[in-house]
């Protein structure tokens, strides 16, 4: 009876843990403020919700330690109340800034933490703290709430919690290396990714905002044309590595970083989508050159961008206004 008292305490310290991380996260866009310093007068609506996450996280830490725990809460059911309090949280610097309405800021907040991409949010008119925030919900989902506390807690319910949201990722003999290999990986691709960004001359801010878009193949961004308003072949190219690796299996992006190049081909996930642009991108490239009389290097700009886009589920576009002229 004592040891099923002491494992559901741990079960409500995880998700006082989780709390105090959804609080961070949401701090987290504060950091642009000495960039954007004309912006600091934003910077409440974001400091108070992080405030009070992280304070009802650590009373919930001192409650477990000091009092006996009554209220049973099971590995999945501390994930959904995760994710629930992470939505919230995230809508809630939309809501009281008056940047969106009230479903308008939930809905923005679920489509970045969830990484879907829809939104319904004025780029063009949006102060860049709330773009960043967005941007990074959007990378946090990548990975998910639990993903970054096992990247840095020891706990024995780390594993239940893992499983819970639907991680199959097991790429080290155990969960916290696993966890902090993957972080490391796409921390590595963040850095990486926004420098060959602004090599191809992004903006930094933008650079930053579009490799969290294309790693978490979510697809926000801070341009109502998408990549498309850069018009350029080397923003492109980048673009498309990043959403590759962003859709691949961290197993398999293990492997080749490893150098097992001849593993990492056998592998069916990746012979599939070679498969699939091997296909679709002759095909679009042919139709894409009848319908709108464009040459046959424009139509492979077009057609490999937008299907891998696409294949990827990440959403950028670079086409939308060619497309439209030409009837496709």
């Amino acid at each position: 009876m004592k040891k099923c008292e002491e494992e559901e305490c741990k079960k409500r310290s995880s998700f006082g843990n989780l709390l105090v991380l959804i609080g961070l996260m949401v701090l987290m866009p504060v950091a642009v403020i000495p960039f954007f310093k004309e912006e600091m007068k934003y910077a409440r609506f974001f400091v108070i919700p992080a405030a009070i996450y992280i304070i009802i996280g650590i009373l919930i830490e001192l409650s477990v330690k000091r009092f006996k725990c009554r209220i049973v809460m099971n590995s999945t059911l501390v994930v959904i109340l995760a994710w629930i309090f992470g939505f919230i949280a995230g809508a809630m610097p939309f809501y009281f800034s008056g940047q969106l309405g009230f479903v308008q800021s939930l809905f923005e907040s679920v489509s970045g933490y969830t990484t879907t991409g829809l939104s319904v949010a004025d780029v063009s008119r949006m102060p860049e703290i709330f773009l960043f925030h967005r941007s990074f919900m959007q990378f946090c989902g990548g990975l998910g709430f639990v993903m970054f506390m096992v990247s840095f807690v020891q706990e024995k319910q780390s594993m239940n919690l893992y499983n819970a949201e639907g991680h199959t990722d097991k790429i080290m003999p155990n969960l916290k290396s696993t966890a902090r290999a993957i972080f490391f990986l796409y921390a590595v691709c963040l850095f990486l990714g926004s420098i060959m960004y602004v090599v191809c001359g992004m903006p930094v801010f933008d650079s930053i905002l579009h490799t969290m878009g294309a790693l978490s193949i979510g697809g926000f961004s801070n341009k109502a044309d998408s990549i498309g308003s850069y018009d350029s072949i080397s923003i492109e190219l980048v673009t498309m590595i990043l959403m590759i690796i962003g859709t691949t299996n961290f197993a398999a992006l293990l492997l080749l970083v490893n150098g097992k190049i001849k593993q990492f081909g056998r592998l069916s996930e990746i012979r599939l989508m070679a498969g699939l642009l091997l296909i679709f991108v002759p095909v679009t490239v042919v139709v894409f050159a009848l319908k709108s009389g464009n040459t046959i290097p424009d139509g492979i700009r077009v057609a490999a961008f937008n299907i891998i886009s696409a294949l990827s589920t990440t959403g950028y576009s670079t086409a939308t206004g060619i497309l439209q002229q030409s009837g496709l």
